[in-house]
């Protein structure tokens, strides 16, 4: 896999945003408007394994699942493929961007933040387009019939016509992504799209996916790299820090340390007055089947509250000292 660690991640979180937001895939039509939003996008992956979990924040995942479908994703090589060309179209100067007939491009703010990770860690992403590619992104948005041209997919009809804000007129790619609720859903899927129907920011949702296949033992491996769009807020930084500490058994979190800036709390989606205690002082178990499993990741205000170690088995924890609001 070309991915390589968070930072990479936080990449593909950025341009998975920028395309899923800002209109209607699931129709031939073009049909841009606000309601058609994606916050957040986070993505993660356990080291040494073909498989990417993806996260937005509350109601968002069908956004981004319709309009990777309507790309033609159905493995992982394909949906770098798809983002490949899809930052390369995102990343022009307005000028070449205007001239190919693109109509959606990075915000100010996520072309910066794009940039500031790149400048942290190279290892993945083009800055420049090339001119094959730029040769496709002309003739796939010419496609006004269903007749292919040579070297034009379906899929890159799809892409580049609906982001040049024109009608379709060849049929939906049929992608083959699907949306999870648990880790048992997952199976051989390569692209997991998880369902988030809470409050708490996307973050939070990944890690509770992931943490509850590692406490099942769904997932064995030990290694996870977690990106975003967005660096996360203040309260959910402070929660993931604590979230690092009592992690056991050889489990690792990897986030990107970038120059980007702290994103600001919504209390929309991640309540200002949150403060993830941490005051792990016996030895405990962490079962997904109890309540405080579901409100660990909820995002709510936790105070005093004993936080069992992140293990599919028994451990001693040693006392952390208490986050301080």
């Amino acid at each position: 896999m070309k991915l390589k660690n968070q930072y990479d991640l936080a990449k593909i979180s950025t341009t998975i945003g920028t395309l899923a937001r800002g209109q209607e895939w699931s129709t031939s039509a073009y049909t841009k408007g606000e309601s058609y939003k994606v916050t957040e996008v986070q993505c993660a992956f356990f080291e040494d394994e073909e498989r990417i979990f993806i996260a937005c924040n509350k109601g968002e995942h069908d956004q981004v699942l319709t309009a990777l479908n309507s790309c033609g994703v159905t493995t992982i090589a394909s949906l770098l493929e798809v983002l490949e060309a899809a930052h390369g179209v995102f990343y022009l100067q307005d000028g070449d961007r205007n001239r190919l007939g693109i109509k959606h491009s990075y915000s100010k703010q996520d072309r910066t933040a794009y940039d500031l990770v790149h400048a942290t860690d190279a290892s993945y992403g083009s800055m420049a387009m090339t001119d094959p590619q730029i040769d496709k992104v002309k003739a796939a948005s010419k496609v006004a019939n269903t007749t292919l041209p040579p070297g034009i997919t379906a899929a890159d009809v799809w892409m580049f016509r609906k982001l040049s804000g024109k009608k379709v007129e060849t049929a939906r790619p049929a992608g083959s992504l699907r949306t999870v609720k648990g880790p048992d859903n997952v199976r051989e899927q390569t692209i997991n799209i998880i369902v988030n129907s809470e409050d708490a920011h996307a973050e939070l949702a990944i890690l509770k996916f992931l943490t509850r296949g590692l406490v099942e033992g769904v997932f064995t491996k030990s290694k996870i790299y977690l990106g975003g769009r967005k660096v996360a807020c203040a309260n959910c930084k402070t929660w993931i820090d604590n979230y690092k500490k009592v992690l056991k058994a050889g489990v690792t979190l990897h986030t990107p340390e970038d120059a980007r800036s702290e994103t600001q709390t919504n209390p929309g989606t991640c309540p200002s007055g949150f403060v993830p205690a941490l005051t792990v002082t016996v030895t405990s178990k962490l079962r997904t089947t109890e309540p405080m499993f579901d409100k660990l990741f909820s995002g709510e205000r936790i105070d005093g509250v004993t936080w069992p170690a992140i293990a599919a088995e028994t451990v001693a924890v040693q006392p952390q000292e208490e986050a301080v609001e």
